[in-house]
């Protein structure tokens, strides 16, 4: 398959589940965090997925803040992680 057709089976599924049409079972199972996303996308981001839009590029020092902002909260999480091992164990 080429990428057009790929992207429309992609953005009639998206829509689709957006207007609560059900998708099959196995496609549910298999992609329902996806389909969080999508349902997250659409409304509450009011993304269209029938209008492609580009991608945001962050620049070096942002992307560096945010690493340090998710390494120190997994630092933490570890830590409580850890002690709950050490409790529980």
């Amino acid at each position: 398959m080429n990428n057009k057709v790929d992207r429309d089976q992609h953005v009639r599924r998206v829509i689709a589940l957006t207007f609560g049409e059900s998708l099959s079972p196995m496609e549910l199972e298999k992609d329902d965090l996806i389909a969080q996303s999508w349902l997250r996308c659409v409304n509450e981001y009011q993304l269209d997925p029938t209008q492609p839009r580009e991608a945001r590029i962050l620049p070096s020092g942002e992307v560096r803040e945010h690493r340090e902002v998710a390494e120190r909260f997994l630092h933490v999480a570890r830590f409580g992680i850890e002690q709950l091992y050490k409790s529980v164990g």
